[in-house]
């Protein structure tokens, strides 16, 4: 009868030896745990309700929890194992999982305890709420690329901190001078706009400096609607976007408001 062979041990001596921080992460694991069974009677209960709702994002990660030390008492970090012990005693008070806890630990230490409700809710921008404001920009000597970014940004409404993604909350855009703006390098060589009517015969190539002395308007509006979303919500969007060749333009009653670009 054939016997399978024992696999023989290797002695402590020829294993290798763990990094030090390895070895200091296991000792402060064990200290944490340590912390968590001093705090906790022999049935597993948490001894008080700070105790047994309080959660450290590391035990949000799964983690042994980190003892906090505040002005409202020792709270101790709950790991997600500890949690799990305790299910019934936090089921019994109305929580589910860990995030739960965690939220309730947060509610504690503002001061509403126990009982009590704390509803947040999010704010999303509509029609009644938005108030649009104008803008104008000298484009000379800007490059069209960081002036296009811009003025995607500010047309968007991402500039706010109402900014909310289905709705339009951004504001009207007065751009001058559009035939000074600049180009890096030597785009104003090399630099073709094509344009394909899906006809026979009906594609169109424009170099750069063909389009300046045509339409000036087209470099600036073509880039910043590369540089929107597609859908109707950016075309309508677009639409806000004021371009005029020269110093002068047609929206003074709007009393637009003066932007420098960042340098």
């Amino acid at each position: 009868m054939r016997t399978r062979a024992s696999k023989k041990k290797c002695p402590s001596s020829d294993r290798m030896p763990s990094s030090p921080g390895h070895s200091s992460t296991i000792q402060k694991n064990a200290q944490m745990k340590r912390d968590i069974n001093a705090r906790t009677l022999p049935n597993g209960n948490p001894k008080g309700w700070r105790d047994a709702f309080t959660v450290s994002n590391t035990g949000l990660c799964g983690g042994a929890g980190a003892v906090i030390e505040g002005s409202i008492g020792v709270s101790v970090g709950l790991s997600t194992e500890l949690f799990a012990r305790n299910r019934r005693n936090f089921r019994s008070r109305g929580v589910d999982d860990v995030l739960s806890v965690f939220t309730i630990s947060t509610y504690e230490m503002i001061g509403l305890g126990p009982g009590k409700t704390f509803v947040m809710s999010t704010f999303m921008a509509n029609r009644e709420t938005v108030d649009p404001k104008w803008f104008v920009i000298d484009a000379t000597d800007v490059v069209v690329g960081r002036l296009a970014a811009q003025v995607a940004s500010i047309l968007r409404g991402k500039h706010k901190p109402e900014f909310t993604p289905h709705c339009d909350t951004g504001d009207f855009v007065v751009i001058v001078n559009v035939e000074k703006v600049k180009f890096t390098g030597k785009k104003w060589d090399d630099k073709n706009y094509q344009t394909y009517s899906h006809y026979a015969g009906g594609q169109k190539i424009i170099p750069a400096k063909e389009m300046r002395a045509k339409k000036p308007e087209e470099i600036i509006r073509l880039a910043v609607k590369r540089m929107m979303p597609k859908g109707p919500l950016a075309y309508k969007q677009l639409t806000k976007l004021k371009l005029f060749a020269g110093n002068s333009h047609e929206h003074q009653a709007q009393l637009p408001i003066e932007f420098k670009m960042p340098k």
